[in-house]
């Protein structure tokens, strides 16, 4: 009886014994795996800040997600129909806490929004498309742990137009890049992130920075998800492979007279879809007009729509001569450069909708008269081909 006792006693001993193990393992497991936990501030004012905001409100909503506070900081905005308007008009849409900074007193701002950060306890910025650079007091009471999501493979197209100077310069690559923010500069500091895509020929500014924005919304995913292991493969910037991308104010003519068809067509595609919407100009009944385009690719002598039309005038048209025949080819209008033409199926003026080609041929252009001018506006000459 004594023996069968102790033999009980000793296999009860064993079983706490590999519980606790087991318990002990447990905790020491989940204490690794343990995430961090965000008390995230957003910084964000346009349509390109739009997918991470809406990422990271996914994420805040997940069980044991790694974001317990989300709080934007953003600039009011009036304008609907802008860019700002529609990140504006998102932001309202949603149950979350807002912060708008006041442009007019920036300084006062700041400083509100420093104690703010003391008082709440934030312990880290997420930058997308802000606009403002982040005074170092932020980013000291931040720890330093402000991060700017940017729309160009870094350290090229450091600045406020990225997505315009990678189509300007007619680039293969661009990406986003997930960076330190930088005191008293803008996109320079280590990276932690980076994505590449090709840059397709038929992109424009209007789906490039779609794309772009919603692969930065990826990478911010990605990098609040797994923090502690992508932040120690951080790396400087080589500045001297850097280059700017400032902001491109005014207005974006086509100069049909002066540049060539793929000058004209990377100014189309760089900003087609911008705030700044490129335009051509041409006399009509002797009123000025503008003319713009949805849509402008280039007719050279090896494109399917170089058709026998425009093989017989190529010679005599003049830079700045816009063509059409209702006969062969009436879903374009064809419009010489300097050396190519260039061609567009849809066309708006100002006061008006898109159009199609045909449609503005025979209901505009027409038995009106259109008068030959010089230097930076259009000539019209009509083709009738019988």
């Amino acid at each position: 009886m004594y023996n069968i006792l102790k033999r009980n006693i000793f296999q009860v001993r064993r079983l706490l014994n590999k519980d606790l193990l087991c318990k002990r393992n447990f905790c020491e497991l989940n204490q690794k795996e343990k995430k961090p936990k965000f008390n995230v501030l957003f910084f964000g004012n346009d349509e390109i800040s739009l997918p991470s905001l809406d990422k990271l409100i996914q994420i805040s909503k997940n069980i044991n997600s790694p974001i317990e506070k989300l709080t934007v900081v953003t600039t009011p905005n009036d304008n609907k129909k802008s860019t700002q308007g529609i990140f504006h008009k998102f932001l309202n849409s949603k149950e979350i806490t807002k912060i708008y900074l006041d442009k007019k007193n920036l300084n006062i701002s700041w400083i509100d929004l420093e104690k703010t950060i003391k008082e709440e306890k934030y312990n880290i910025g997420l930058i997308a498309s802000f606009g403002q650079m982040i005074p170092k007091e932020i980013i000291s009471t931040l720890n330093n742990k402000i991060y700017v999501m940017h729309p160009s493979l870094l350290p090229k197209y450091r600045g406020g137009a990225p997505i315009q100077h990678t189509l300007l310069n007619n680039e293969k690559k661009t990406g986003v890049t997930i960076c330190e923010a930088s005191i008293d500069k803008f996109d320079a500091g280590d990276i932690v992130i980076q994505k590449e895509i090709n840059v397709e020929i038929f992109h424009r500014f209007k789906e490039l920075s779609l794309i772009l924005s919603n692969l930065g919304a990826e990478a911010i995913f990605e990098f609040i998800e797994n923090y502690d292991k992508i932040i120690m493969k951080k790396y400087p910037q080589d500045n001297k492979l850097s280059c700017k991308a400032p902001l491109i104010n005014g207005e974006i003519y086509l100069n049909f007279l002066e540049q060539d068809a793929e000058e004209i067509c990377r100014n189309y595609k760089a900003f087609y879809g911008s705030q700044i919407e490129p335009f051509t100009k041409f006399v009509l009944n002797k009123n000025e007009r503008q003319m713009f385009f949805e849509n402008l690719f280039i007719i050279n002598k090896l494109s399917i729509h170089y058709t026998k039309t425009l093989q017989l005038i190529d010679n005599k048209a003049k830079p700045g001569d816009i063509y059409w025949d209702l006969k062969s080819d009436r879903n374009f209008i064809f419009i010489k450069a300097k050396n190519d033409w260039v061609a567009s199926s849809q066309i708006k003026l100002n006061g008006t909708n898109y159009l199609k080609a045909d449609f503005l041929i025979t209901k505009l252009f027409m038995n009106k008269r259109f008068d030959e001018i010089n230097k930076d506006k259009l000539n019209f000459k009509t083709l009738n081909i019988k």
